[in-house]
């Protein structure tokens, strides 16, 4: 079965994906202001929003659109665990009135294939000015810590030993360490020397950050937890037309040259390939994935015998590039609508020039 689905396709299902939850979020918040108040599956509802056009926006490189849905996100998850009184109803729905109506400008802007506005400070301000306002309602114990002000307490610049305040010994013993203390506070501690501005991006990968502050006086423990978001895997780079793929190193067995009178059919009809006194299957992924350019003559081209689990075959294509270490990121879960994994695509990685390259399915394909 011949599937139609190459790079070209992404930005076309981005731009589907982003266009249908935003005329989503724009029926829901008409809802919502003909009953002036959010249910909990309106909260609910818009947080997937938010989560589905940063992650699809983030692997796109469309920054400014996946750093303001990011804020929002983290606005409706604050409401979400804390529940929403009338007081910040209005203001709520004016926000996120406000970044319905830039993220559709912004998508508007990736159809016509005009610049992004670069960043938005003010509307992120806005979310984070609300988010201060709803929290200074709620209970301490379930306001959110300030981690990095909580953290970068801890790992403060060395001063010079004449500037730093003399510790009385007698009111602090030598091996009590408080570090949560703040800058104003005496301390008696080994300061860390550390480049906050790296440090505040290491915070920004955290998926969760646990802190034990016991109230015997000992030391205080963080945990930061960094989610396994990517991988990175060897594999080889070939071309298909004007196209580029990966293919993992882990699947290859053996790269080779094969001329026509080696093609054999099994009963069936299938293309098959003599080596070694053996016939594999042979994918052909032009046709696997209907790009019409290139190499289509079995000698012209190259052959790459790969196996998964207890399948083998041979892949055809144009010819081989090299091998590269590279990022492996998940598919957005968007693309499943497309029936992308079927079509034999895995994942993706993200070059430097901001190009997205397919990972292939080595096993789907085989299969």
């Amino acid at each position: 079965m011949r599937n139609d689905f190459n790079n070209d396709s992404l930005l076309e299902l981005y731009l589907f994906e982003a266009t249908t939850v935003l005329d989503n979020l724009d029926a829901l918040l008409l809802r919502v202001e003909a009953r002036r108040r959010f249910t909990p599956s309106n909260v609910n509802e818009i947080f997937r929003i938010m989560h589905t056009i940063k992650g699809s926006s983030a692997m796109m490189d469309f920054d400014t659109i996946a750093d303001v849905s990011h804020k929002a996100e983290e606005l409706f998850a604050i409401v979400r665990d804390n529940g929403l009184n009338n007081t910040h109803v209005g203001e709520l729905f004016a926000v996120t009135l406000r970044v319905l109506t830039f993220l559709a400008s912004e998508v508007k802007k990736v159809q016509a294939g005009t610049k992004l506005t670069d960043g938005n400070p003010a509307l992120i301000g806005e979310i984070d000015a609300l988010i201060e306002t709803y929290e200074a309602d709620l209970p301490e114990s379930r306001r959110r810590p300030d981690f990095r002000k909580m953290i970068r307490g801890v790992l403060t610049n060395p001063t010079d030993e004449k500037d730093t305040p003399k510790t009385d010994s007698a009111n602090m013993p030598d091996e009590t360490v408080e570090e949560h203390s703040t800058a104003n506070a005496p301390m008696n501690q080994n300061i860390i020397n550390m480049d906050l501005t790296k440090f505040d991006s290491l915070l920004d990968l955290v998926g969760e950050i646990g802190i034990n502050e016991p109230q015997d006086g000992t030391d205080t423990s963080i945990l930061l937890k960094i989610p396994p978001t990517f991988s990175i895997i060897p594999c080889m780079e070939v071309r298909l037309g004007k196209k580029i793929f990966f293919i993992p190193i882990g699947n290859i067995r053996k790269c080779f040259k094969a001329s026509t009178d080696q093609l054999r059919r099994d009963p069936a009809g299938n293309e098959m390939i003599l080596l070694s006194g053996n016939a594999y299957p042979v994918v052909r992924l032009h046709e696997q994935f209907g790009i019409e350019d290139g190499v289509k003559e079995i000698d012209e081209g190259i052959l790459l015998l790969t196996n998964a689990g207890d399948r083998m075959g041979c892949l055809f294509a144009d010819e081989l590039i090299g091998t590269f270490r590279i990022v492996c990121q998940a598919l957005p879960a968007y693309l499943n609508h497309f029936k992308v994994r079927s079509a034999g695509i895995s994942g993706c990685t993200i070059m430097s020039n901001g190009e997205i390259r397919f990972i292939l399915d080595v096993q789907k394909l085989l299969s």
